[in-house]
């Protein structure tokens, strides 16, 4: 782990002491000139997160993007997949951009489709990031699926 790396999730993710244990949590930063950075942090268990421990060089990272009913009932959440395919194992971890927030979700939309790369910080449940991932990202795979939302 680089020290420089903490630094970033910490700015990022402020609240990550309050997140829910083995959760993906999606955050969405805009820079001054306006560009965006998609982020996720995964905070896992050392269990779930063997396999960032002991990763092997080749993998491949499968994202999967859908839509399900909100169940406060506005609206529909954006759900976001990652697919972790090692040689011996596959890991996943998804996460929720609820229908209720309405513009935020929106905006987070917007930016899906303005970013070439996801960062995904894996942290262990105490807060100290693993690795850190850069997912290149597609976003006219899932074009469909954001005007939906």
């Amino acid at each position: 782990m680089i020290k420089g790396n903490q630094a970033i999730m910490e700015s990022i993710f402020p609240g990550w002491r309050e997140f829910p244990k083995n959760s993906m949590t999606p955050a969405l930063n805009i820079s001054e000139d306006g560009k965006k950075m998609v982020s996720f942090l995964i905070l896992a268990s050392k269990e779930l997160l063997q396999d960032f421990y002991n990763e092997p060089e080749e993998y491949v990272i499968f994202t999967t993007v859908y839509l399900r009913k909100n169940k406060q009932k506005v609206g529909q959440d954006l759900i976001i997949r990652f697919d972790f395919n090692y040689p011996n194992n596959i890991s996943y971890f998804e996460s929720v951009i609820q229908g209720n927030l309405g513009n935020s979700q929106i905006l987070f939309c917007k930016a899906l489709t303005e970013v070439q790369k996801l960062y995904v910080f894996a942290a262990d449940n105490h807060g100290k990031v693993l690795k850190v991932k850069e997912v290149l990202w597609d976003c006219t795979q899932h074009k469909d699926i954001y005007k939906l939302v």
